[in-house]
């Protein structure tokens, strides 16, 4: 019996592991990672005492003389074959996404849908990685029917590496926009990164399910084969996009708890994913419109008859014009957009930036303020606009807020933009 046949056996014994000593149960395993400033080996005495049933190391100096511990020359590529041999154990569908903008979203739209026919395990929260991807495939167990992974990456090669360790038989990209720039090399970059999804899918012979409405999935995925195409132009007539998102669907009108027309399109591919998995698409429906997003993610919280859309949990070029646009478009008075920087985008950080601020320029009817140092090297340039340094410096300016005004928030993660809720209370 191999080392990795050991800790399967151990594994199947309660499907509890973990990473963290701190999160040791009686019975669980204890796969100690490490990295640049941590190295989690140092605690596997704690783990044992804690009650683990196997401590898995991959550094000798802590390969305690203990039964329950085990040595392996790579605790990472340990966790990951392990999950590998799980999914393959398991023998459930597994479906796989990725994407610039709407991963998420998407993600947890396609969970309810899936939901009204099947026990889905899905990724929580944002575990999209090399570790949290294994993690994800470890949590489920006998009773899942399906498997819903999303998969993220910031340099070519990480999408590959991904679905081989999760091997999904069926796979989406949401859209391929200006993100990460930094570590994909540009936006080439990012087509090739995100395009290997498609590679793995035809190499396994996969299914590719992509938006006919989007010329760059319809260009990348035309060589591969089978694939489920859909068109939300075709499918879906939107009605309105703020306050609440509304659409016609078979000549019926449907409103949901989202905000803007590009979750319409991630509404069509949940029920189009969904279709394909053999799903009633009146269901899926109602299920979507009663999904209320929490993340920071097209979120509406209102405050002092402040009316909030956060969409503080990411931004990047691509997601950030378009929400400009939208929110620009809308029929909504009293418009306000606080906007935060765009990570990762390497050398292309000033001139993203820019751009930004000359398309909000041409938008008379909304007051923009611009957070973050990448913004505010333009302050002199535009001294008709506001720029802050940072989040705790946007007291004044939304505490000044009419009543029954509309705020838009929008930034990278790191700045955390929704914490100007606290200026409210």
């Amino acid at each position: 019996m191999t080392k990795l046949e050991i800790i399967y056996r151990h594994f199947c014994t309660n499907y509890r592991l973990t990473i963290d000593s701190r999160k040791v149960v009686p019975g669980s395993i204890y796969l100690a990672l490490k990295g640049k400033r941590f190295d989690g080996n140092q605690f596997a005495q704690q783990a044992l005492e804690s009650g683990a049933s196997l401590v898995v190391v991959d550094n000798d100096k802590y390969n305690i003389e203990d039964e329950r511990v085990m040595l392996v020359e790579d605790s990472l590529k340990t966790l990951q074959s392990l999950a590998t041999h799980h999914r393959q154990s398991l023998n459930i569908p597994v479906i796989a996404l990725t994407g610039s903008n709407g991963k998420t979203t998407t993600k947890e739209l396609l969970k309810e849908a899936l939901s009204t026919k099947y026990r889905v395990l899905a990724t929580a929260g944002n575990f999209n990685n090399h570790i949290g991807v294994p993690l994800t495939i470890l949590s489920a167990t006998t009773k899942h029917e399906v498997m819903l992974v999303e998969m993220g990456a910031n340099h070519i090669g990480e999408i590959q590496e991904l679905c081989k360790i999760a091997l999904p038989d069926v796979g989406l990209i949401t859209n391929i926009g200006k993100s990460h720039l930094e570590g994909f090399g540009g936006y080439k970059g990012v087509i090739k990164g995100k395009s290997e999804m498609y590679h793995f899918l035809k190499s396994s012979g996969g299914t590719i399910v992509y938006n006919q409405d989007d010329p760059l999935l319809t260009e990348l995925v035309n060589k591969y084969f089978p694939s489920i195409l859909y068109s939300p132009s075709r499918d879906f007539e939107l009605i309105d996009s703020y306050p609440k998102l509304s659409f016609n669907y078979n000549c019926k009108r449907f409103t949901t708890g989202l905000v803007g027309a590009y979750n319409l399109l991630n509404i069509a591919t949940a029920i189009s994913v969904g279709a394909l998995m053999q799903c009633e698409t009146p269901k899926m429906i109602d299920v979507i419109c009663e999904y209320t997003p929490s993340n920071n993610r097209s979120q509406t919280i209102t405050k002092n008859e402040v009316h909030f859309i956060l969409d503080a949990y990411n931004a990047n070029p691509t997601s950030m014009e378009l929400a400009i646009r939208e929110f620009g478009a809308s029929a909504l008075t009293n418009k306000v957009m606080v906007l935060g920087d765009m990570l990762e985008l390497g050398t292309d950080t000033a001139n993203e930036h820019n751009k930004i601020i000359q398309q909000c320029m041409g938008l008379s009817d909304i007051d923009f303020v611009f957070v973050g140092p990448r913004f505010k090297d333009f302050e002199k340039k535009y001294l008709d606009l506001s720029f802050v340094a940072s989040v705790n410096e946007l007291k004044e300016f939304i505490t000044q807020r009419s009543r029954e005004s509309y705020c838009f928030v929008k930034g990278s993660r790191a700045l955390k933009l929704e914490n100007i809720l606290d200026f409210m209370d």
